[in-house]
């Protein structure tokens, strides 16, 4: 196959014509570190491992500029990843490429994760251990961070922070008492704590 015309489409791509009619499709980055030029000869091979490098450029751009709003899990990046129309196997390249430059780490992922939702939103291990599977962190990193992130002092005065909170806003609407230790118990539940710490904390709220 021989190129009879390179065309720049944008700004950032260009259109590689050969003379079987074929047309690849490059980015501007990947044409330009290929070399190739007008009437140069490509193999069938060739062809195909520059649709690749092409194809990995354009994830490593889409996932440096997910990295860039926030920290992902390995995880959730290649499944946000695999939402877009790149094969499987050039994901899965990107993905080792990112976790070898430490990109993609898991640990500092669990962390950064960990300290924001009980610093914004007070919530319980269970809940937090619970978002961390969602998100393919193993167990060996989920335990190493709960045990780090919840000492008995700081889940005891986050959960009266959030029940104190809830409370305010029940009374107005809710004047039994028995439903709204309830309703209490269940909102703290709900945000990760275990039944006996919220039964504690709201015992000692409505005494």
């Amino acid at each position: 196959m021989k190129i009879i015309q390179a065309k720049k489409l944008g700004a950032n791509k260009v259109s590689v014509i050969l003379d079987t009619g074929e047309q690849l499709v490059l980015s501007y980055d990947v044409f330009m570190k290929s070399g190739l030029r007008k009437n140069d000869e490509i193999s069938e091979d060739r062809f195909l491992l520059l649709e690749k490098e092409n194809s990995i450029h354009l994830l490593k751009q889409k996932a440096f500029k997910l990295l860039g709003r926030r920290l992902h899990s390995a995880i959730e990046l290649k499944t946000k990843l695999r939402n877009s129309a790149f094969h499987i196997d050039n994901i899965n390249d990107v993905i080792s490429y990112l976790r070898a430059k430490n990109y993609l780490d898991d640990a500092a992922f669990a962390e950064s994760f960990t300290e924001e939702k009980i610093r914004l939103k007070k919530w319980g291990q269970g809940k937090v251990r619970a978002e961390l599977i969602k998100r393919g962190i193993s167990r060996e990193i989920i335990d190493q961070t709960i045990s780090k992130h919840f000492s008995e002092s700081d889940v005891n005065s986050n959960a009266r922070e959030l029940a104190q909170k809830k409370l305010a806003s029940l009374k107005i609407r809710e004047p039994d008492t028995k439903k709204l230790r309830q309703k209490l118990i269940q909102f703290l539940m709900m945000r990760g704590y275990d039944y006996e710490q919220c039964k504690a904390t709201v015992d000692e709220l409505l005494s």
